[in-house]
This record gives structure tokens, sequence and C-alpha cells, in this order.
């Protein structure tokens, strides 16, 4: 097996160069449905936590004004971490400008003026076919060595600014859940503070004298007759069964 020349070798490292950072910049726009899930993630996590948010107490001695506080920290630093990554996105997906290899009719129009010039100068046949490849193979390496260069430039750029839209949204993410645990803290916290519905009430509680007060003494029944109290040891009282008329 012959020997690539110098020609050839540059030919194909070039040729694949410009085929990798081609790919490469197609990777980036591929990367979009991750960005658009996670960023639906955070606002989502926003939302539920907007809901969820106590009502504002202007009060410095309150446990409840610092928990805003940092609750409001938090908030703040999502939404500019978010207003960065979409800033990162435009940068990486933004039109810039590509060298390509010269389309087929530019390469026909090539081939005729270098022919045309190496007939000129008195070659034919097999020597000036040779000549001719020779000289296009020498253009084409120098075009795809312009191209790939520049789209290494472009990917190098894009690339960055993904790396930073990707860090951004992963502070992103974490700064909600972040949110999300301090709200639930403190919805627990606030549990365990405030007083317990239905619990004992004190004014139905009896006295030591064991006379029943507030829910547990009824009322007296209006008009309900009284019931004759009778005293043991006593005399009977007149009318009752076994009485004895008056003796003369």
């Amino acid at each position: 097996m012959a020997e690539p020349t110098a020609a050839e070798y540059l030919e194909k490292l070039f040729t694949d160069s410009f085929k990798r950072e081609w790919d490469q910049d197609e990777n980036v726009v591929r990367s979009l449905p991750f960005f658009a899930t996670a960023l639906a993630l955070s606002v989502t996590l926003l939302g539920l936590a907007g809901e969820a948010l106590p009502p504002f107490e202007f009060s410095p001695s309150s446990f409840r004004f610092y928990v805003l506080m940092l609750e409001g920290a938090l908030l703040s630093g999502v939404l500019w971490t978010l207003a960065s990554v979409l800033w990162h996105l435009f940068a990486a997906i933004r039109a810039r400008t590509y060298i390509i290899p010269p389309p087929e009719t530019e390469l026909i129009a090539w081939t005729e003026q270098i022919r045309a010039f190496h007939s000129a100068a008195g070659l034919s046949g097999t020597d000036l076919e040779r000549a001719i490849v020779g000289d296009l193979r020498d253009l084409m390496i120098q075009e795809y060595a312009k191209a790939a260069m520049n789209a290494r430039a472009n990917n190098v750029k894009r690339l960055f600014a993904r790396t930073q839209a990707l860090s951004r949204l992963i502070m992103a993410l974490t700064l909600s859940f972040a949110i999300a645990v301090v709200i639930f803290v403190d919805g627990r916290v606030a549990s365990f503070v405030a007083p317990v519905p239905g619990g004992p009430d004190v004014s139905s509680t009896k006295p030591a004298d064991g006379k029943a007060t507030g829910e547990n003494a009824g009322p007296a029944k209006a008009g309900a007759p009284q019931e004759p109290v009778s005293h043991q040891g006593g005399a009977p009282s007149m009318g009752e069964g076994g009485g004895h008329g008056r003796q003369p």
C-alpha cells in the first residue's frame, strides 16, 4: 500500500475536522429540550411556593419576619438565575457567521479556469488532468481548513454559553427546592406553635363545692311545680292520708 502524500493527509484531516465541528454545533441545539423541561420544573416550583407563602409580617421581633426575609432572598436568587439561563441560551443559539466549502457550481467554474490556465501553459492529456486534480485538491484543503477553524471558533462560544446556562439552571433548581423546604419547615413550626382547636373550655369545669357552673348548670324550668320537702320526724301535713278529725 502506497504511503499517502501530504496533500491526501491534509485533505482527510481537514475534512474530518470540519465534519466533527459541524456535528458539535448541532449538539447544542439538541440539548434545548432538556433546558425547556428544567425551566418548566423551576417555574412550577415557584408557582407552588408562591401559593404557599404566608402573609407578610413587618415585625422584626417575630420569627416569621426572618423566615419571609429568607424566602424573599431565595426567590430573588431564583429569578436572577432564570433570567441568566435565558440570556445564555440565547447566546448559545443565536445566528452566527459560518464559512462552508464552496458549492458544486463554483467548483465547476474553478475547474474550467484551471483547465484553461494549464492548457495555455502547454499541458494536455494525462498531465493536464493530473495538474487540474492537484490544484483542485489544494484549493479544497484551504477551504476545509478555513471552514473547520470558523466552526471551531463558533462552537467554543456556543459551548461556553451552554455550560453557563446549565450551571445557572442547576442553581435555580437548587434555590427553588430550598424555598420549598423553608416553606415546609415554617408550616410545621407554625402548626406546633398554634393553639389546638377544640381544646378544653375552662368555663365548663366544676368548682370545688360541687355546684355546676357554665354548661353543666341547667336553667330552672319556668312554672314547674316544686316538690314538697318532707322533714323527717316532723308532724304530718294536713290532708295527707291517715289524717284525724278535730277532737271535741
